[in-house]
């Protein structure tokens, strides 16, 4: 079984403009940390219909292909990062935003 890991955050903004943040240009770039030897190749131009995210992540001394296509998009409420080819066995990862 694969191991699951769930972290939720409170922001101090409205639900719809956290999601609003998300679906623009760039935000992939804003969320990872510079520490982490991840690059983004080619990003999405959605967060639906089945758009892919071509991502190169450093293991060891070389940088691997990553790719993650968006699924189960909820306008203004949820996406689902799901890898199609990449370093993992297998990885998902749902972005759910909800009002406090």
């Amino acid at each position: 079984m694969p191991g699951i890991y769930t972290r939720q955050t409170e922001l101090p903004v409205a639900a719809t403009e956290a999601f609003a943040w998300h679906e623009r240009p760039g935000a992939f770039v804003r969320l990872t940390p510079p520490w982490q030897q991840v690059r983004q190749i080619r990003a999405p131009q959605t967060l639906g219909g089945g758009a892919e995210a071509e991502l190169a992540v450093k293991i060891g001394p070389f940088w691997r292909p990553w790719v993650a296509r968006h699924e189960g998009y909820v306008p203004g409420t949820e996406f689902t990062d799901v890898q199609v080819r990449g370093p993992f066995a297998s990885w998902r990862h749902r972005h759910l935003v909800e009002p406090l």
